[in-house]
């Protein structure tokens, strides 16, 4: 019983956390990317990247982008 109880605790808390914005920014594609600051998905366009397969894009706490990568490049 008291397992449910902690269960269903742990449950509403998670909903209130606010997580930090290191994945706020995501690049892919031929010049494509959302921006999720706003907690809504923005376009971004301008990007130097051009690519078919996988990308990373990694942002400090604050949400602003430090780099982007197709695996070959680093912009």
């Amino acid at each position: 019983m008291k397992t449910r109880y902690l269960c269903l605790l742990l449950l509403f808390i998670s909903g209130t956390l606010v997580a930090q914005r290191e994945m706020a920014n995501w690049y892919f594609g031929f010049s494509a990317g959302l921006d999720f600051n706003t907690g809504n998905p923005m376009p971004q366009g301008g990007s130097n990247m051009v690519t078919i397969e996988s990308s990373a894009a990694i942002s400090d706490a604050n949400g602003n982008l430090i780099f982007y990568t197709n695996g070959e490049q680093i912009f």
